[in-house]
């Protein structure tokens, strides 16, 4: 009993030595299993990240130089945007300025021309401008300020322009721009809408008044019609915006509205008919010097013809006073030479000229 109580302990405490052996060799196994893992695991992720790294540079460096470009393309932008921004901030700021001076200026412009003196100075400035860039002249194709009288009344036209045949043309340009004007100041659309129907009634009152003038009365050599000048676009197309048959009727009463545009090429077609004038009258000035100078050369050849002829018979004098002389004087003069009573020197004989003149020849002849 004893003996199997032992054997029986013996085998306990062997499998018990052998239980907790294989406990701590498990331990020392998976310690080892574990740091084998966690070194493979670190190995793979290091090869892992290396081959990332190479792998991705290729990818990675051409995107940054991508995004290093789009930065610094952005900052030449917002560079170029701040020095646009100052630049346009100037320019805002040297409008406005521009914006209040022009505002003085056609305010003053605007006090000057309601006075009658100065907005009829004003027209007859601006009718001196287009003529001259027409080509007419003053001193040559156009007079200001002409006055015609008859036996009641005394008008005067602010510019004749004159035509070729001796015509004329009669220029007006006093026109009535207050109501204009003071549309220009106006606070709302009705009183502006009023003053516009005022100033197209002043426009047709003085195209009837201008009318009943009758310019070509006074000047006979000018047309049925007057050229009533209106010194500014802007005047003539705010009139039309309310009297739209305004044109029209002008035609009817002899009365041609114009604006800078149109007169200028009213007489611009003037200037072009005064330029063939003056070219027909120097073609006639050539036509009249040619045939003076075919009159003068005719005779001309016919005085070379005379001069040719007395040459002709100087020659035949010539040669008759040289026959003359040898046949008369130098026979006698040599016999002093044989009596020994001349000189050492002989007397030479003249000779006869035999050349003719050349008679000039006619046209008709060549």
């Amino acid at each position: 009993m004893d003996a199997i109580s032992i054997l029986v302990g013996i085998l306990i405490g062997v499998f018990i030595g052998i239980i907790s052996g294989l406990y701590i060799w498990r331990g020392i196994i998976g310690d080892r299993i574990g740091n084998l893992a966690n070194q493979a695991l670190k190995n793979n992720n290091e090869q892992f990240l290396t081959l990332a790294n190479e792998n991705l540079k290729g990818t990675v460096d051409p995107l940054k130089k991508q995004l290093d470009e789009y930065s610094n393309a952005v900052k030449d932008i917002e560079k170029s945007r701040t020095e646009a921004y100052g630049s346009l901030k100037e320019q805002i700021s040297s409008l406005a300025g521009s914006q209040k001076e022009l505002e003085s200026v056609t305010t003053n412009l605007t006090t000057a021309l309601r006075n009658p003196q100065v907005r009829g100075r004003w027209g007859e400035i601006t009718l001196q401008r287009l003529v001259e860039l027409a080509g007419m002249v003053e001193y040559c194709d156009f007079h200001t300020q002409v006055t015609s009288s008859d036996q009641d009344s005394t008008i005067r036209p602010d510019m004749i322009v004159n035509l070729p045949s001796n015509r004329q043309l009669i220029v007006d340009s006093k026109i009535p721009l207050n109501s204009y004007l003071e549309s220009l100041e106006a606070e709302n659309d009705v009183q502006r809408n009023d003053l516009m129907n005022k100033h197209a009634r002043a426009i047709r009152d003085h195209l009837r008044s201008l009318s009943s003038k009758a310019y070509w009365q006074q000047f006979p050599s000018s047309p049925e019609f007057v050229i009533m000048f209106i010194p500014g676009e802007a005047f003539l197309y705010a009139a039309l915006q309310v009297d739209r048959d305004l044109i029209e009727d002008g035609m009817k009463d002899n009365i041609v509205i114009s604006t800078p545009t149109t007169l200028i090429s009213l007489l611009k077609a003037v200037a072009r008919g005064w330029s063939e004038k003056k070219m027909e009258e120097n073609a006639r000035r050539i036509s009249d010097l040619g045939k003076d100078l075919f009159e003068r050369l005719s005779k001309m050849n016919e005085s070379i013809g005379d001069l040719g002829k007395k040459i002709d018979n100087s020659v035949k004098s010539y040669n008759k006073l040289v026959g003359t002389f040898e046949g008369r004087v130098l026979v006698s003069a040599r016999k002093f030479n044989e009596l020994g009573v001349g000189t050492a020197n002989e007397i030479q004989s003249s000779e006869e000229i035999d050349t003719q003149t050349r008679e000039p020849q006619n046209e008709d002849e060549n």
